[in-house]
């Protein structure tokens, strides 16, 4: 093992924009009862169901507003290609060299992704129980929803993806990486920038072979599908883990890029370059790519189709400088950054609770005004929040060190591998534009 090498510079607008892709996962979420529901109807809930065509009316009369909505899938491409560079970057030397434990590294990834995960799993257990009595499911069946959830491989079989705590798919897609990790990165070293670019480009096409083949065969016979779809090969092409691994390697060629530009300008041999001119840019991609959203084959959209715009924005968030990071290096939005995870797993538990509720004022004590259907949206992520802060200030935070002591490497005299990696989410407001001119 190698002796330990000094823990990276921190990039904190890459933990506060994350606040950005949760925020938009959570409000989609509380829209998209409006139109499964307006869909589907509800004879239980009559009064429940026209309150939610009159919400997805009011949605479709505003063009902005459905392509947010539509696009709203772009930001799991976000995510997993951040995790691939945050993952990459912080076990990387100065010299661009792989440096850590793989005891200390499975110690960090339990201790992140586990208690959260079951914490989410236990408060939407009474929807899950719920589904069960509901749609008839088989024991063998429920008990293979719940063994592949417990262990994050549920999105291995389409059909149990989202059957217990729906945002948890992604945890599928996160352990195949860490698994393959340990293997990968070192073996990365010594790359020059041109064979990691070529290899780059070349995950991001392998990354938009599963949804080109799923439009051209159409195996569901639904035709492209479209965000409100739901078949099997159809949720293969959009969570299977194999399908959005090019993704977060894609983020990983992208940290290895960066750091190799940082050690060139340390050596003089470039010029420290102001990373505004590609987060501006990434960020205004973004935006328009969200109102036209409904322009793109939404398979190939929920897929890698993006890849190439997010790693250019986090590309530049990395390097500093410019409005973009100065507004997500803000304290405050990296605080709020700093609880994404928790938001992301419990947020769709809160979303059914208002909605129950929501049910219970309308059909069952019958009352005559409807609640607001803005309001209902906007106190759904609010909610959501705040439950994300207190279950990261109070109960993740203080159970992942504990996790990461009893798992880690015990401190000894001399330590001979990097330490537990460290989080881009455990980042302080430390703004890096200053290393840039």
């Amino acid at each position: 093992m190698s002796q330990a090498a000094p823990r990276p510079p921190l990039l904190p607008s890459l933990s506060g924009i994350r606040f950005w892709a949760a925020l938009q996962v959570t409000a989609y979420h509380a829209i998209i009862v409006f139109y499964v529901t307006a869909r589907d109807g509800s004879e239980q809930a009559p009064r429940f169901a026209a309150w939610c065509a009159e919400g997805a009316a009011l949605c479709e009369s505003h063009w902005w507003v459905k392509g947010i909505l539509v696009g709203s899938c772009i930001v799991m491409s976000f995510f997993f290609t951040l995790s691939g560079f945050v993952m990459s970057y912080t076990c990387l030397t100065a010299d661009n060299r792989a440096n850590f434990s793989v005891r200390n590294f499975i110690a960090g990834r339990t201790g992140r992704l586990y208690p959260v995960h079951l914490l989410g799993l236990l408060a939407y257990l009474p929807f899950f129980l719920l589904a069960v009595r509901t749609h008839h499911l088989s024991t063998p069946y429920t008990w293979g929803i719940v063994g592949s959830t417990l262990t994050m491989t549920q999105s291995w079989n389409p059909d149990m993806t989202a059957a217990w705590n729906p945002p948890a798919w992604s945890l599928s897609c996160e352990l195949l990486f860490y698994v393959l990790f340990p293997f990968l990165l070192p073996r990365l070293d010594g790359w020059s920038r041109r064979r990691l670019l070529a290899t780059f480009v070349g995950l991001w096409l392998i990354s938009l072979v599963a949804p080109t083949a799923y439009l051209l065969l159409d195996p569901d016979g639904i035709g492209f599908g479209d965000w409100l779809s739901d078949a099997t090969w159809f949720n293969v092409v959009k969570h299977n883990p194999l399908v959005r691994l090019p993704e977060i390697l894609g983020g990983m060629m992208v940290a290895r890029l960066f750091v190799d530009r940082r050690m060139a300008e340390r050596r003089g041999e470039k010029r420290p370059y102001n990373g505004a001119w590609l987060s501006v840019p990434g960020t205004a991609a973004v935006v328009v790519i969200l109102l036209f959203a409904e322009s793109f084959p939404y398979p190939l959209l929920h897929g890698g189709l993006i890849l190439p715009v997010m790693a250019g924005l986090i590309y530049g968030l990395a390097l500093g400088g410019g409005p973009i990071d100065w507004l997500f290096s803000r304290r405050w939005v990296v605080f709020l950054g700093d609880s994404c995870y928790a938001l992301y797993i419990l947020h769709s538990t809160i979303v059914g609770l208002m909605t129950g509720l929501v049910i219970y004022v309308l059909d069952v004590e019958k009352r005559p005004d409807a609640p607001g259907l803005v309001a209902y949206v906007v106190q759904c992520t609010l909610v959501s929040i705040v439950i994300g802060i207190l279950a990261h200030k109070f109960y993740e935070e203080p159970l992942s060190k504990r996790i990461r002591r009893w798992l880690g490497h015990k401190p000894s005299g001399r330590t001979v591998a990097v330490s537990t990696p460290p989080k881009v989410d455990e980042a302080p407001a430390v703004n890096l534009s200053s290393t840039a001119p």
